[in-house]
């Protein structure tokens, strides 16, 4: 068994009590830092794990390590709907239809576990440095049905804990292998490495390969690999760089297709001369860009409550964004920069004061209107509110026109400004 205290994390002691409760469900965790990854569990054991900087990555790269002879092409109908089918269920139909055996399946399943618990570690353990929040909440509701297989918890991590010493014995902490190297000067590198070597790796580097593509492309260790490029990396002939996730590939194929269209009917309209051109629509002036409308984000964990002010809001004629997880609240706030934020009084992990009290804390949402959504508005519940810098209240249940009215109380003046 692994020893609980060998890795001073929180989260590996988090993982570590939710097996002997036999806890099934999902674990989210989310750093301060904008990362966020689940792990699935079936009687405190681990089902599938995602999130991170690159989950299609991460599910193609493992096939590609373990299923070589998989059909891409078979791949991309099931893909398109990624985002509900979470990967995982792509994995049960590709058993179904016989495309990938069983052992295949554990294989993939368990180097996902492993790849997400790594970065997972790697990421607290730099923040850790800088005395950032890690923030976890478990959802008993979201079991995955039928599971293929359960991963000991002991196990992964012990697995884990390899590797993550090999990483810090080889000196590369603040090193992720989710980044892509890129050739910084080229020339110079080719004088060095063989011409073999120099074709792969500028093959790799065209292809925005993470070091943890790049291994499976070449079949080598991801350790020994990364090692083997720090001399190159130390000395600035090699860079390492950010590249996003892979898109998804039908949307991505839409997306060509509907630049293709553009771009052809550009070519028809110059084409067809000055009378072609002039006979266009000139631009309706005084029209508002839809960009240009207030944001309004909207907290809380009810996601009929998000539901039904979404529709409030967007009839209105205003964007909207809704989070439903309270530690997820910050990070995306932050990036948002709403023009006013709905708050839910009552949530798990952390209540709507103290989301006010930390929004509060940021200079650029100092003066951003915050409204508590709650079913309390006694005295006491308003004078704290006052207290963490709260602009108002909303009594619930939600109604249109009490969320209208403070809509219009606060973001009325800045709407007709945008709109003249």
């Amino acid at each position: 068994m692994i020893a609980q205290k060998s890795v001073s994390l929180r989260s590996i002691d988090y993982l570590l009590s939710l097996s002997p409760k036999h806890f099934s469900g999902r674990l989210d965790i989310a750093t301060s830092g904008k990362h966020q990854w689940s792990i699935y569990f079936d009687k405190g054991r681990i089902d599938w794990a995602t999130g991170g900087v690159h989950p299609r990555r991460r599910w193609r790269r493992n096939l590609r390590k373990y299923c070589p002879n998989l059909s891409v092409d078979a791949l991309i109908p099931l893909e398109d709907d990624v985002e509900d089918t979470r990967l995982y269920t792509l994995l049960t139909v590709l058993l179904q239809k016989k495309e990938i055996s069983q052992t295949q399946v554990v294989a993939i399943t368990k180097n996902t576990v492993a790849e997400v618990i790594f970065d997972l570690i790697q990421q607290q353990e730099l923040e850790n440095n800088e005395k950032n929040n890690v923030f976890y909440t478990c959802d008993r509701r979201d079991v995955l049905k039928q599971p293929i297989m359960r991963v000991s918890v002991y196990e992964v991590l012990e697995e884990v804990q390899k590797q993550w010493q090999g990483w810090r014995k080889g000196k590369l902490t603040n090193y992720s292998p989710n980044l892509a190297p890129r050739l910084k000067e080229p020339r110079k590198l080719q004088n060095r490495l063989s011409a073999k070597a120099y074709k792969k790796l500028k093959t790799a580097t065209r292809a925005r390969l993470t070091l943890r593509d790049l291994a499976v492309y070449l079949k080598q260790d991801l350790l020994k690999l990364t090692k083997y490029l720090m001399p190159y990396i130390h000395e600035g002939t090699i860079e390492l760089v950010e590249v996003p996730d892979l898109a998804n590939p039908l949307k991505a194929k839409q997306k060509r297709q509907e630049k293709q269209k553009a771009i052809a009917n550009q070519s028809k309209g110059t084409t067809g001369g000055r009378n072609k051109t002039t006979s266009q629509k000139p631009p309706v002036l005084g029209k508002p860009n839809l960009d240009d409308r207030p944001l309004i984000v909207c907290i809380d964990d009810c996601p009929l409550t998000l539901k039904m002010l979404r529709k409030i809001i967007t009839k209105a004629g205003y964007r909207f964004f809704g989070i439903q997880q309270a530690f997820m609240a910050m990070p995306a706030v932050i990036e948002k920069k709403p023009d006013l934020i709905l708050l839910d009084l009552v949530m798990p992990i952390a209540n709507g004061y103290e989301i006010c009290t930390q929004i509060r804390r940021v200079s650029n949402l100092k003066d951003t209107p915050v409204a508590i959504l709650t079913g309390r508005d006694g005295p006491i519940d308003r004078v704290r509110a006052k207290v963490v810098g709260c602009s108002d209240f909303i009594a619930k249940p939600v109604e249109a026109g009490k969320v209208l009215r403070v809509i219009e109380k606060y973001l009325g003046a800045k709407t007709d400004k945008k709109s003249n």
